[in-house]
């Protein structure tokens, strides 16, 4: 698996065509943000990201995601091994890609005030590599802590200067486990992946379980294909087509 840049230069070429309004204001000043992380747990905190789409992930998701995974493999790690599977999200945590006009661009690489500066510094920005591919301009900002860069992308695309902005995304498929909340309770759904991944995985075993009042409910075993549809993989897919699909 590797980060990709994803440039979509059709839909660049035409909003650069757009022009840029030097008397554009910015949004209002974002309120300094809680920025408790990296969390101990990076499973977790990733985990607890990507199922609850904040910019931060919520202590008490963190929280049940890390206490759930820990338990389950205590349970079952010695019988069902792919229980040790980890979390391993769609994007690079750390990272966005922005697409700044040239006159934003040229502030960043000379180090001029400019409005994704200010953002760096609240988001606690730790690096900004700037690259020129044939005449599109990007910049990857890479942060200290685990931020959902698809929030983070938001808050730098709404700002004067910035054309575009996006997470780093990663190409391919892999083995995976999927949180998920179904009916108020917690459900995990673990992958192995097999045939072409990581292009796309064309043999697959799932193994799902659910976190009830503090027990484990070990659900059961589907291979696919293969097996016929158990009755709960209506239930169970939600997480799997989530994270595939983004619905």
């Amino acid at each position: 698996m590797r980060s990709r840049f994803v440039i979509l230069l059709a839909a660049l070429a035409v909003l650069a065509s757009c022009g840029n309004d030097d008397t554009a204001t910015n949004p209002p000043p974002l309120a300094q943000p809680d920025t408790t992380t990296p969390r101990d747990n990076q499973e977790a905190e990733e985990a607890a990201l990507w199922l609850s789409g904040e910019l931060l992930a919520p202590q008490d998701l963190y929280e049940t995601i890390r206490d759930d995974l820990a338990v389950i493999r205590s349970e079952y790690l010695d019988s069902i091994p792919e229980t040790g599977t980890t979390f391993f999200p769609i994007w690079v945590v750390t990272e966005i890609i922005i697409y700044p006009d040239e006159v934003t661009w040229e502030k960043l690489r000379n180090h001029e005030p400019n409005a994704v500066d200010s953002l760096n510094t609240v988001f606690h920005a730790t690096e900004l590599d700037s690259l020129r591919i044939g005449v599109h301009l990007l910049g990857i900002i890479t942060f200290e802590g685990r931020l959902h860069p698809q929030r983070l992308s938001e808050i730098y695309a709404a700002q004067h200067g910035v054309i575009f902005a996006e997470p780093n995304g990663y190409a391919g498929d892999w083995s995976n486990v999927y949180p998920w909340e179904h009916n108020g309770k917690m459900t995990y759904l673990f992958r192995l992946g097999g045939g072409d991944c990581p292009s796309g995985c064309t043999e697959n075993t799932f193994w799902y379980f659910r976190r009830v009042a503090g027990q484990t409910d070990y659900v059961g075993t589907f291979v696919w294909p293969g097996d016929p549809e158990p009755n709960w993989w209506a239930e169970a897919k939600a997480a799997f087509l989530y994270f595939r699909t983004g619905s």
